[in-house]
């Protein structure tokens, strides 16, 4: 078992998971759905032929930490040239093809990620980290990380987490500010009979997705 450390800091992030339509909301969270797919873009997997690589990484668990306290903010995009719902077809009147949408997005967070894994199934996800295909956006394209994202494969979970808790310490100094936060907040997989929340978010490939259980919990800064 081996225990891969990602690390997700920048300006904006935004993890959205069940949203459609005009108003797109985020998770406080990282996404399953948003890392794997993350990390199939570095490999250089395409979307429309994910569906084969997913059961690959069935078995991958997924713990998050949350560094800071998220605040939200709503932004608004226009989408031009949207059908209409009931025939699919462009409306005959111009100014009617237009549709404004709702996106959300986090601020003054960063999260440490720890999957969870097969020794061959973290190595491959890993493999082009360094060297990615395409790259790895913070949930939607627009979200540009301000640091690497990857940051190692241990041996254990705790020293994995303990290189998250590293990593956000780096931040703070580069940046020169401190933390007032006595506690991480931290959302990590687990069985049925142990979760506290259902989500949404397992990736199946072909914009399907699966129930993922989870447990939240703290820990000492």
């Amino acid at each position: 078992m081996k225990y891969a450390t990602l690390y997700m800091t920048g300006p904006t992030q935004s993890w959205g998971d069940s949203s459609d339509w005009d108003l797109r909301t985020t998770n406080i969270f990282p996404t399953k759905s948003g890392v794997l797919g993350g990390m199939f873009a570095t490999l250089g997997i395409d979307r429309e032929f994910s569906s084969e690589y997913y059961p690959k990484v069935k078995s991958v668990r997924m713990t998050s930490l949350m560094f800071g306290v998220p605040n939200i903010f709503t932004d608004f995009h226009v989408v031009t040239n949207v059908p209409v719902a009931l025939t699919g077809k462009l409306n005959s009147d111009i100014s009617k093809r237009n549709l404004v949408t709702h996106r959300e997005y986090i601020t003054n967070v960063s999260y440490g990620v720890i999957l969870e894994g097969d020794d061959e199934v973290i190595e491959w996800l890993c493999s082009r980290m360094k060297n990615p295909k395409w790259k790895f956006s913070l949930g939607k394209k627009c979200c540009i990380p301000t640091e690497p994202i990857y940051s190692g494969i241990f041996n254990t979970k705790e020293e994995a987490i303990t290189e998250a808790k590293r990593r956000y310490n780096q931040t703070l100094k580069l940046t020169d500010t401190t933390s007032s936060e006595k506690v991480i907040r931290v959302q990590e997989e687990c069985g049925f009979n142990d979760h506290t929340e259902i989500l949404r978010d397992n990736p199946k490939g072909n914009r399907n997705f699966g129930m993922r259980y989870v447990k939240n919990y703290e820990l000492n800064a």
